[in-house]
C-alpha cells in the first residue's frame, strides 16, 4: 500500500515520516532535515533512517560555494547530484531485498518532470510492500495520475 503522507510546505510531512520510522523501527528511507541558521534557510540533509547518516544534500544559492563536485540545480537549491545516485542506489536495493514499509522524503514537481525519485516512484507505484512518500498537498492528484497509484491512503499533517 502507498501511503501519501500529503500537506503544504513546512508542515511536518519529514518529521512525520522521521516519527513513524522512530516509532516503529520497521523499514527503511530517507528524510530531508533542514539546516536553518537563525531565520536562514541554508539548505537541507538527507537522513538514512536505518543509519542516522546524514549527508549534505541541498544547498541554497546564497550559501552555495560550489560545494558539489556534480551539482543539479531546482529553483533556488544546488543538489548533490552524486548523493542523488547514491539514494536511488539505496531505494532499488530496498524494493529488491523487499524491506517494508519505505520511507521516501518527498516527491515533487522534479518527479513529475521525470527526474529525481522518478524511476524509484514507478517501482514503489507497483511495490508489494508498504511506503511512505511525502508530497505537497498541491500535487497529491498530479502525483496519483501520474503513477497511476491505485491502492493509496492520504496522511495529511495538518489534521494529524
Amino acid at each position: 500500500m502507498v501511503n501519501l503522507v500529503i500537506g503544504k510546505i513546512n508542515s511536518g510531512k519529514s518529521r512525520f515520516l522521521e516519527a513513524h520510522y522512530a516509532r516503529h523501527q520497521e523499514g527503511d528511507g530517507f528524510v530531508s532535515r533542514k539546516i536553518i541558521d537563525a531565520d536562514n534557510m541554508i539548505g537541507f540533509q538527507s537522513l538514512r533512517l536505518t543509519t542516522g547518516e546524514a549527508l549534505m544534500w541541498m544547498i541554497h544559492e546564497r550559501y552555495y560555494r560550489h560545494d558539489f563536485i556534480n551539482p543539479g540545480r531546482i529553483g533556488p537549491y544546488y543538489y548533490n547530484a552524486d548523493l542523488l545516485f547514491e539514494i536511488i542506489r539505496a531505494y532499488e536495493e530496498m524494493i529488491e531485498k523487499s524491506v517494508t514499509p519505505i520511507y521516501l522524503d518527498e516527491v515533487g514537481q522534479m518527479e513529475l518532470d521525470g527526474q529525481g525519485f522518478d524511476t524509484i516512484m514507478k517501482r514503489l507505484a507497483f511495490y508489494e510492500g508498504e511506503s511512505y512518500i511525502a508530497v505537497r498537498r498541491h500535487l497529491v492528484n498530479q502525483v496519483i495520475d501520474k503513477y497511476g497509484l491505485s491502492d493509496v491512503r492520504l496522511i495529511d499533517v495538518e489534521e494529524q
